[in-house]
């Protein structure tokens, strides 16, 4: 089966950041608690294996359901903000192409600006909202990037499954499938080999590291939508404050003039 030694789950960028001390601690605490982990499962009867791995992949359906709702919420997020954008620049374009040659007079040269300035209000949290999505899809999630067997169980994702020198990027080097291709069926070979062999309980304890994982990766599906969702409507708090500011000064000086 895949190799258990705790040090080994340990990625080099956690490596860097911790002492040998923390690290060797950390390495004894996962070992630990993967070991538990198996141990646990094998010691269920291979009926009652059947029946959680049976409820365990139900969860997991439904976990990888909802999920991809909170991504598709959180990509409209993004959808909305660059269109609001699009909006803004296509408006200020418009503005200094019809206006910016001459000053406006009256009433329309007054409009025209404050428009300009609610744009660039709109603008300037739209792209806020951008660039707290942008963070957020390039944050390295710590069961992934620093324990990656940790979280990711070898049935269920590449982490576990491929081997980490196995050759990736968008262009090909000298020799890139020389080294690739050795390592893909090496690799191809212990992953049908490992899913042969395994019994019903080891198959409970892959679906059940996988299906935690799913909770912990929904969790923060759901924290990165909210964090989305203050921007974008602080931002609209904003921008209506500012059109109403604009409209009452615009009210009193129109009295006043009157």
């Amino acid at each position: 089966m895949v190799d258990e030694e705790g040090a080994s789950y340990f990625t080099p960028e956690l490596i860097t950041k911790l002492s040998p001390g923390s690290l060797s601690e950390l390495a004894t605490k996962v070992k630990q608690a993967l070991t538990a982990l198996s141990r646990r499962c094998a010691d269920v009867s291979r009926e009652d294996a059947e029946r959680l791995n049976k409820e365990a992949l139900d969860i997991i359906r439904h976990l990888v359901a909802i999920t991809r709702e909170g991504e598709e919420r959180r990509s409209e997020f993004l959808k909305n903000a660059l269109q609001v954008m699009a909006f803004v620049v296509a408006y200020i374009t418009f503005a200094l192409a019809v206006f910016g040659r001459g000053e406006a007079l009256g009433t329309i040269g007054h409009v025209v600006t404050f428009l300009l300035c609610v744009s660039a209000a709109a603008f300037v949290f739209a792209a806020g909202v951008v660039l707290v999505y942008l963070f957020q899809h390039t944050f390295d999630l710590p069961y992934v990037l620093f324990t990656p067997k940790l979280g990711n169980s070898w049935k269920w994702f590449y982490y576990g499954a491929i081997d980490p020198e196995t050759p990736d990027g968008f262009f090909p080097w000298k020799g890139y499938y020389d080294a690739y291709i050795p390592l893909y069926a090496q690799d191809l070979v212990r992953y049908v080999e490992n899913f042969t062999t395994q019994t019903t309980q080891q198959q409970l304890r892959q679906n059940l590291q996988q299906l935690f994982l799913l909770i912990e990766h929904l969790r923060y599906i759901y924290h990165f939508e909210q964090q989305l969702a203050h921007v974008a409507i602080y931002g609209l708090l904003f921008v209506l404050a500012f059109i109403a500011g604009g409209v009452l000064v615009f009210v009193v000086r129109f009295a006043a003039g009157g």
